[in-house]
């Protein structure tokens, strides 16, 4: 069992590092998802580097959904419902969904 904690948990590494190395620069990494999903993959001050690299997948892909949002709306409207829905959850994904529920 330990040994397949520990290779998933490398796995997760390996996963993490890929994803820093492209998007570290970015603010919207740095300033809200890596916090974001930091904060809710660590328990007792142990990452689950997994899980942390699948919700920082999530929160990237979030990201170029509201990216995409800005090419086809008025970005008036979508300034109001992305900064509501930032300060609300914190999260790029969670922003994205808003958007879907609203366009819907």
């Amino acid at each position: 069992m330990s040994s397949y904690c520990f290779r998933t948990q490398m796995e997760g590494y390996e996963e993490l590092k890929n994803i820093h190395k492209t998007y570290s620069e970015k603010s919207f990494y740095y300033k809200i998802a890596y916090p974001y999903c930091k904060k809710y993959w660590t328990k007792g001050g142990v990452v689950d580097t997994r899980m942390l690299a699948h919700c920082l997948e999530n929160e990237v892909e979030g990201k170029k959904d509201v990216d995409y949002y800005y090419t086809k709306y008025d970005a008036k409207e979508l300034d109001k419902l992305v900064s509501t829905a930032l300060v609300k959850f914190n999260s790029w994904s969670m922003v994205a969904y808003n958007i879907r529920k609203a366009i819907d």
